[in-house]
């Protein structure tokens, strides 16, 4: 009895890799693409929230603002 792996098995292991990895490798570089714009636009929304959270606390009135439906509070703009 023979050991090993004849050709044909061979080319339809590597058939099998291939037709894989041509499905995996786009979603691959899509995820990367994905993950390298959100390292960039994380830290600047962050700052984004920063600035707008201290001018909100610099701003802030203590007034009421009298609407038809109730008492809301909301800051004089």
């Amino acid at each position: 009895m023979r050991r090993g792996f004849s050709l044909i098995e061979l080319l339809v292991v590597i058939a099998i890799l291939a037709v894989l990895a041509s499905i995996a490798i786009p979603s691959y570089l899509n995820y990367r693409t994905k993950a390298m714009v959100t390292s960039y636009a994380l830290p600047s929304a962050r700052a984004c929230m920063n600035d707008i959270a201290s001018y909100c606390s610099a701003e802030a009135k203590d007034e009421t603002y009298n609407n038809p439906i109730g008492d809301s509070r909301f800051p004089n703009l």
